[in-house]
């Protein structure tokens, strides 16, 4: 590789890093702790640290690499990001997949609070989910959502309040207030309607922020439901870290959230 490909590499590669950054920082300074904004810190460093590698041709790590090594680094990482753009691809072609069926229930997921303010990704599903109440009035809403870390109440009592506050009848309302995560929500619910419901084929329609809603429909056939979806918007800003994080919680939840 000749020196002027070599600085040209670098440069974009230390831009790119100080992109990810900045974004890292732009995370936490308007959206507070949020979860694996730690990855694009993780990713800028590592990309500047290439950068200044290439560079560096005297002083590079990488050319001292054994030539075996390099070119299996690099296949790891173009597989990786094959499968990377697969993923992406799947959840944001689900991402504004509206069905307008008329289910038996409806779910709206949990999204996390700090203290007991509603995250914004949260907030986004309360409003899709209201707008849902108020036009399909004999529908059942779930409220969905355990107490987690830095949570002075658990997600499934702001939800219910809000719903309560923008007048829907506490009638129309259930509660499930143990779940952890996505799975758990699916599971958890369907233990609930036992109580209320014994059918199998129960309808369900899905409301979550439109990077979640491929995952969500998946482990909600897991548990049995017939899902229809209802995407929420997603709080623009995070966008980008939504939908990375979501490809890994996808693959985690392909092959270890068995909800039946």
């Amino acid at each position: 590789m000749g020196k002027d490909s070599r600085k040209l590499i670098g440069w974009i590669f230390i831009i790119l890093g100080i992109i990810s950054i900045a974004y890292f920082i732009s995370l936490n300074f308007f959206g507070g702790a949020v979860s694996f904004a730690f990855v694009w810190l993780i990713t800028g460093i590592l990309s500047v640290g290439f950068g200044l590698d290439r560079l560096n041709p005297n002083l590079s790590v990488l050319d001292k690499t054994s030539h075996k090594l390099s070119i299996a680094l690099l296949v790891v990482v173009i597989l990786g990001m094959i499968i990377l753009a697969v993923l992406e691809g799947i959840i944001i072609h689900s991402a504004n997949k509206y069905d307008n069926n008329v289910p038996d229930y409806a779910i709206i997921l949990g999204a996390g609070l700090q203290g007991k303010e509603m995250s914004k990704s949260l907030l986004y599903r309360m409003k899709e989910g209201l707008t849902f109440a108020e036009s399909n009035p004999e529908v059942k809403i779930i409220v969905s959502g355990g107490q987690g870390k830095g949570e002075d109440i658990t997600e499934a009592s702001a939800m219910k309040q809000y719903l309560l506050n923008h007048g829907i009848n506490e009638s129309m309302i259930i509660v499930e207030d143990k779940s952890t995560n996505t799975a758990e929500n699916f599971k958890f619910s369907k233990d609930k309607l036992k109580g209320i419901d014994n059918r199998d084929d129960i309808k369900l329609t899905v409301i979550t922020n439109g990077f979640h809603m491929f995952r969500s429909k998946m482990l909600g056939e897991r548990c049995g439901f017939e899902i229809y979806r209802q995407p929420a918007d997603t709080y623009e800003p995070m966008i980008p870290n939504f939908y990375l994080r979501e490809a890994f919680a996808l693959i985690k939840s392909y092959f270890f959230d068995k909800v039946m």
